[in-house]
């Protein structure tokens, strides 16, 4: 503890008379009742007094009583006492509601056992870290995110921030982040235009238009040269759709059909299974994520048994698909550490899934460019997280430039319930 920090809080707690850190030093032996206080950091402790008329009594009578060299010791010790500094607040806007309910809440859970490993080994210079919550709601608008985003920059002691979860509420905020003292990384949000919105922005979840035009190149090497593309019209699932489209014409490829329409609006999912029925493509490629189980089921429907690749597959999409998948080719990143799946289960009951570790990353991340960069001025911080190079529970983690994560993609196939790799 600062001594004369300790000095100004038992002024405040009208303690009288206390005016120097020998004064102070002196009480801290010879007043009976005075105490340390523990916080939640086990580092942390504050000094209080039961005060009463006898206890200024005592205090005024020993005041000149203590020898110089009892100070001196007192003194020396107190200032060992590490500060007890204000939390660090973190202002998290994830989506926990909708569809993008299962990424942001896996994200908020490896946030939370971050949190807590952090905060148990001291927190982050002597901080410890507290997240502010905000729901983004951004599958029903992305003007849901915003509001989430701007709710919590009232708070003046929020300069890092955690989000968004899908590309729909995170496209929304970066214009407005890229203008304002803070810093936001996102855990699943898989696109550049996100983080290259500014030099505040990074993103934990690599861009997936690397993965797209991976697997346009295996569609090629596997001879696959005719293509039918289903999409939608969030920002994530459109853009990555002309991402494949302009690699796989590139390449050589032909593309037969190619439809988009809302996320919201799955009436068309039969009509496009009897056109490919009718037309069979080489194969079918899927970027409509939120749709996808419902696809498999209304191309299994009708018994197209023609190859499918998407670019992510998760557990939701399995689940809703109902075995109408298998066989589907799709792209991912290393698996999560072993520790961290194990620590994960043993605190939510529930295997981790996207969102999940890179949430976790996000706050080591962070904790590491801090104390590198030796405070919390905030260009330091940026500076320190593009120079990051870590082993995080999703893997090795490097930045680009311009703040996305650089990661190899993997290849998978789904064969029953498990996930190995194509061939």
């Amino acid at each position: 503890m600062n001594l004369n920090s300790a000095v100004a809080g038992l002024k405040m707690a009208h303690l009288p008379e206390i005016t120097s850190a020998f004064e102070f030093a002196v009480l801290t032996l010879t007043v009976p009742g005075l105490r340390l206080r523990k916080y939640q950091n086990p580092l942390c402790f504050r000094v209080s007094a039961p005060f009463s008329s006898s206890l200024t009594a005592e205090f005024r009578m020993k005041r000149f009583s203590v020898s110089l060299l009892l100070a001196t010791v007192c003194t020396l010790i107190i200032s060992t006492l590490p500060a007890c500094a204000e939390p660090l607040k973190v202002g998290v806007v994830l989506c926990l509601t909708g569809a993008c309910k299962a990424n942001g809440t896996h994200a908020l859970n490896g946030l939370m056992l971050a949190r807590d490993e952090i905060n148990a080994q001291g927190g982050i210079l002597g901080r410890t870290i507290e997240l502010v919550v905000q729901d983004s709601r951004e599958v029903e608008s992305p003007s849901h995110a915003v509001s989430a985003y701007r709710q919590l920059r009232l708070n003046p002691e929020i300069s890092l921030f955690v989000g968004a979860s899908w590309s729909i509420g995170g496209l929304a905020i970066a214009p407005i982040a890229a203008r304002d003292p803070v810093i936001i990384t996102s855990p699943t949000i898989g696109l550049e235009t996100f983080n290259e919105t500014g030099d505040n922005i990074f993103n934990l979840w690599p861009h997936d238009s690397v993965s797209t035009k991976a697997l346009a190149a295996l569609a090629i090497q596997k001879g696959w040269r005719t293509a039918a593309v289903i999409s939608n019209t969030n920002p994530w699932e459109s853009e990555l759709a002309k991402v494949f489209r302009d690699e796989y014409k590139r390449l050589g490829g032909v593309e037969t059909d190619f439809w988009e329409f809302s996320s919201s609006d799955s009436s068309q999912l039969r009509t496009i299974a009897a056109k490919i029925r009718r037309t069979p493509p080489g194969f079918i490629f899927m970027t409509n994520y939120s749709q996808l189980g419902l696809t498999g089921r209304a191309l299994k429907e009708l018994d197209i048994k023609t190859p499918m690749a998407t670019i992510l597959l998760e557990d939701p999409q399995i689940e809703v698909a109902n075995g109408s998948l298998e066989g589907v080719i799709f792209a991912t990143y290393s698996d999560s550490a072993k520790d961290f799946v194990d620590r994960y289960r043993a605190r939510f009951s529930l295997a981790p899934d996207l969102g999940a570790d890179t949430g976790y990353d996000v706050l080591y991340v962070y904790k590491s460019a801090i104390e590198r960069a030796k405070g919390f001025d905030l260009n330091a911080i940026k500076r320190e997280m593009l120079a990051t190079q870590m082993q995080g529970a999703s893997g090795p983690i490097t930045f680009d430039s311009k703040g996305g994560v650089v990661k190899t993609p993997i290849i998978k196939k789904l064969q029953g319930s498990e996930r190995v790799l194509a061939n």
